[in-house]
């Protein structure tokens, strides 16, 4: 199990969570220098979830926007069968 930082907000390692479902996000986040920062990070699986985010955010706008990431991430994680 990979190690889990305890002081990020729920929010933040519910996505961490989901984004380790992912390997074609986490191939995108392993390359060299591409995510060297947490805005850098979010900016990736933002563009990874299809949503552009452009400005400056508060802690409630950041919130709603890793939830948006989540369910998005969510919903291409399921699998339809018909």
């Amino acid at each position: 199990m990979p190690a889990q930082l305890d002081f990020f907000p729920e929010i933040v390692q519910e996505l961490n969570l989901e984004v380790q479902k992912h390997p074609a996000l986490l191939e995108i986040l392993s390359q060299p220098g591409a995510a060297s920062s947490m805005n850098e990070v979010i900016a990736i699986v933002a563009a990874y979830c299809g949503m552009i985010l452009d400005g400056y955010y508060d802690e409630h706008q950041l919130e709603i926007i890793f939830h948006d990431m989540i369910k998005e991430l969510r919903k291409r994680s399921t699998i339809y069968i018909h």
